[in-house]
């Protein structure tokens, strides 16, 4: 059975429309229907399945592409949580999967803070065996923790590494920041 919908959009509102479908078994999909080629440029969009993130954001082209590729999972149905940090766990899980989640059988870690059952455990294996992370400290990893900047930096240039050539860029680069002298001599190497 087909159903009409007519959309009046408020004068000068952009002429989208974000959809959302479910079915009966929560399975979720979301679409961005462009009105003004007459409602022919249809497209799926993940993030019209989020309340909590605005349409028009300068990320929603990333936000899509970390959900489609299953980089990053929700936080809670229907939420994406744009405007809090990351955790480290959450880093280490969006580099192992967009690294096509090798293999890590035999791979020992030395950190007590971290359970055997977490969600988290192989990426951390990859992460750590490759050098992207390390730990605190020899025994705590910290997986929870915020990430700082100079930490996720650090990170996604090691990862981005082992993906090929990487010019390691010359330290006067941080003159640019304000905060460049303040960079960590392990977060330089």
């Amino acid at each position: 059975e087909m159903h009409q919908l007519t959309v009046t959009l408020p004068e000068g509102a952009e002429p989208v429309l974000y959809v959302m479908l479910a079915d009966y078994a929560s399975n979720t999909i979301g679409y961005k229907i462009e009105l003004s080629s007459g409602g022919d440029a249809v497209g799926r969009c993940p993030m019209a399945l989020f309340s909590d993130v605005k349409k028009n954001a300068w990320y929603h082209d990333a936000v899509d592409f970390a959900y489609e590729n299953g980089l990053m999972d929700t936080v809670e149905s229907l939420s994406f949580e744009p405007d809090k940090g990351a955790m480290r766990a959450t880093v280490i899980e969006a580099l192992y999967r967009l690294a096509g989640e090798p293999d890590v059988v035999g791979v020992e870690l030395p950190f007590t803070d971290v359970k055997g059952n977490e969600d988290y455990i192989d990426a951390l294996k990859w992460a750590y065996k490759l050098g992207i992370a390390n730990g605190y400290s020899e025994t705590m990893f910290g997986a929870f923790a915020p990430i700082p900047r100079q930490q996720l930096a650090t990170m996604l240039y090691r990862a981005a590494k082992l993906g090929g050539e990487v010019e390691t860029p010359d330290e006067s680069v941080l003159d640019r920041f304000k905060d460049g002298a303040q960079v960590a001599d392990w977060a330089k190497a």
